[in-house]
């Protein structure tokens, strides 16, 4: 749903293209953050509004692109189940051939 609406702005008059860059949220600069271009012919103005229309979406919507989380007691149960189960699997004898 949010790139539907984000692509419908490749629908408006004069715009060329555009892209929705998520940058890299794990540093803690500002300059690695997400950014919106927009390329419209010969239409600075609309290609601005655009982005930002963009960014306002992208800020009211950010919650959905935030990772979760699972604490350190989860993963250590998680991978404990996992090399049990592929301990069973790998320790049963093969079936016997007739």
């Amino acid at each position: 749903m949010f790139y539907d609406q984000i692509n419908a702005a490749s629908n408006a008059p004069d715009v060329i293209s555009h892209s929705l860059l998520l940058g890299f949220p794990y540093a803690d600069v500002a300059e690695m953050g997400s950014s919106a271009v927009v390329i419209t012919d010969d239409q600075p103005e609309q290609a601005q509004e655009i982005a930002w229309a963009i960014e306002r979406k992208f800020v009211a919507e950010k919650g959905k692109f935030e990772p979760s989380f699972i604490t350190v007691e989860h993963a250590i149960k998680d991978i404990a189940k996992s090399v049990i189960d592929s301990s069973k699997s790998t320790l049963q004898a093969p079936p016997a051939q007739t």
